[in-house]
């Protein structure tokens, strides 16, 4: 996706890594000056560089207000799975945006600059949502007690999007890892 702004990949790059940092630190830190260097960095204009900052203030107040009083928030956390299907192994790897600890349980969020419809994002987002819910289960933690969130950081302002479980989702993932090696044969 691209717009006047530039390109959507620099910009939610640009997003991501202020996010990131403000995360680290408790969702503490000068925003405008994090904000301004993270849109230098990766090229965005003034006009992208504005709006950035408008649509970063916004997910900002709705992510703290997500950890607040989590007992643990890790932000940019790696993982990678074994997923084996039918004599058939795939490797994923990844980072999670956002894991912390509530007393509910454990809660992924994963950031999206986009102005994509709920309907749209969880037909993009749901399996990789569910692998890191995978990855999670796989590490130790009990499913029933793990949550998984998209974040929409649009225009229109901060939309949370639950994404609902899969169970099937490793399955799925080598299906269609399968399907695009055939693909390009």
């Amino acid at each position: 996706d691209t717009d006047d702004a530039g390109s959507y990949a620099a910009f939610g790059t640009a997003g991501h890594s202020v996010l990131e940092q403000l995360a680290l630190d408790g969702w503490k830190g000068d925003l405008k000056a994090l904000t301004a260097s993270a849109a230098a960095a990766n090229g965005l204009d003034d006009k992208a560089a504005k709006d950035l900052a408008t649509r970063l203030g916004q997910a900002v107040a709705e992510l703290a207000d997500r950890t607040k009083g989590a007992k643990e928030v890790r932000a940019e956390w790696p993982f990678a799975l074994a997923l084996k299907k039918d004599g058939t192994t795939l490797i994923v790897d990844g980072t999670m945006d956002l894991v912390f600890q509530t007393l509910e349980g454990w809660r992924i969020v994963d950031y999206k600059f986009t102005d994509d419809p709920p309907s749209k994002l969880l037909k993009k987002y749901s399996l990789q949502l569910n692998l890191y819910r995978e990855a999670l289960v796989r590490a130790g933690f009990k499913a029933v007690d793990i949550s998984a969130t998209l974040i929409a950081i649009s225009r229109e302002g901060v939309r949370p999007v639950e994404v609902p479980p899969d169970p099937a989702c490793a399955n799925i993932a080598v299906d269609t890892a399968l399907a695009l090696h055939r693909a390009s044969r």
